[in-house]
């Protein structure tokens, strides 16, 4: 794919263009060529070069690796030539193609930030994003290529965009993204970016699903952090990923670090192979985990369904997930104060006082009583 991501780079922005094009449409040879030479306008010539070679690559390489790992690829590419989100986006703006491409070509990196502005004018401190909230859930297929999404703290494009934007709108913000580690490990990681645009630490996923289309395992080394509690400007924050969530012992080790609020970001859904809807079971694991700590739970899931097209790079597997949101706020006593639908775009709001639930976690002697000695005692 190196050799293929190098020629669409060096065309710059109109070979983001012909990326989306062709991958909006999921089309191939004659009409991806109409398709691609419809998008560029008149003429289909990008700075003197004929582009019909060109698109038939990039046709068989969508086939091959997916549109988004080749667009994730010309990304890093661009960076790496000293292109910044910032110049792209401004080029993009410039670019004489339809709105309607446009959109497709921001709206992944736009739409959480949009979000974000949103509950911060409505007085958010702290933002909670989903799990892996840059692109699907491609944990739901076994594919190589995608190693490729990995990047380190530095590198990821959502943790240097939500810097900035953590900064601009003084707000904290938890940024779930695929880390490439410093030893070639992967993990499934959330960076922590304090309201000054600081990142204060990252929090490694402990513990790991291999479950039918939750294959986790495939991509993600288990997290070698421990349980973090990060300090920031609006308080004590503990962050669990996803399955965390389903142990208690996560929210305990939080809550043992100092945590005052415990952060889920998340991506699950339907049960293809146990046939059941597991939505009233994961709220009420995290339900109990506040109560049990006398701590607030705030957790965010996707929506969506998301499908997987047979070929021979996933082995032929073709299937699909419907992640059923329900994104919740507990208060400290596990008891829901707000929730999303299964379906809808939006986020939901909260107002804690944290020194009256420290008050209230003190009288109840919770953590005053504890005999972890002789919890494993035999």
């Amino acid at each position: 794919m190196d050799k293929l991501v190098s020629k669409i780079a060096a065309l710059g922005i109109p070979g983001l263009v012909l990326v989306t094009a062709i991958g909006a449409t999921g089309l191939a040879g004659g009409a991806a060529i109409t398709t691609a030479l419809a998008a560029l306008g008149p003429g289909g010539i990008l700075g003197g070069i004929a582009t019909l070679g060109i698109i038939g690559l990039i046709s068989e390489g969508i086939a091959q690796y997916g549109v988004d790992a080749i667009f994730s690829a010309v990304i890093k590419e661009l960076y790496r030539k000293g292109e910044t989100k910032e110049e792209i986006l401004r080029k993009i703006k410039k670019y004489p193609i339809s709105k309607e491409l446009k959109r497709k070509l921001k709206e992944n990196i736009e739409k959480a930030s949009e979000l974000i502005r949103e509950a911060a004018a409505q007085g958010a401190q702290v933002i909670l994003l989903p799990e892996l909230f840059e692109r699907p859930y491609f944990c739901q297929e076994r594919r190589y290529e995608y190693y490729g999404y990995a990047r380190t703290l530095e590198e990821n494009d959502a943790v240097i965009h939500m810097k900035k934007l953590a900064k601009e709108l003084e707000t904290v913000i938890p940024v779930s993204f695929y880390e490439a580690g410093d030893h070639r490990q992967m993990f499934n990681s959330v960076a922590v970016i304090d309201a000054d645009g600081s990142v204060r630490g990252i929090y490694r996923k402990t513990h790991i699903p291999d479950d039918h289309y939750y294959q986790e395992k495939f991509y993600f080394t288990p997290g070698d952090t421990g349980f973090r509690a990060f300090k920031t400007r609006y308080g004590t924050i503990g962050v669990g990923i996803c399955w965390d969530q389903w142990f208690p012992e996560t929210a305990r080790g939080l809550a043992l670090k100092g945590a005052e609020l415990l952060f889920y970001p998340t991506a699950i859904g339907s049960e293809p192979i146990l046939g059941c809807d597991s939505m009233p079971h994961w709220r009420r694991c995290m339900m109990g985990h506040a109560a049990c700590n006398l701590m607030p739970v705030i957790a965010a899931n996707r929506i969506g369904t998301e499908t997987v097209e047979p070929c021979a790079e996933n082995g032929q597997q073709s299937s699909a997930l419907t992640f059923y949101g329900s994104s919740f706020i507990t208060d400290a006593t596990g008891e829901v104060t707000e929730e999303m639908d299964r379906v809808s775009e939006g986020f939901i709001l909260h107002t804690f006082d944290l020194d009256e639930i420290e008050e209230e976690r003190r009288s109840w002697g919770l953590f005053r009583d504890r005999r972890p000695e002789i919890y494993l005692k035999e």
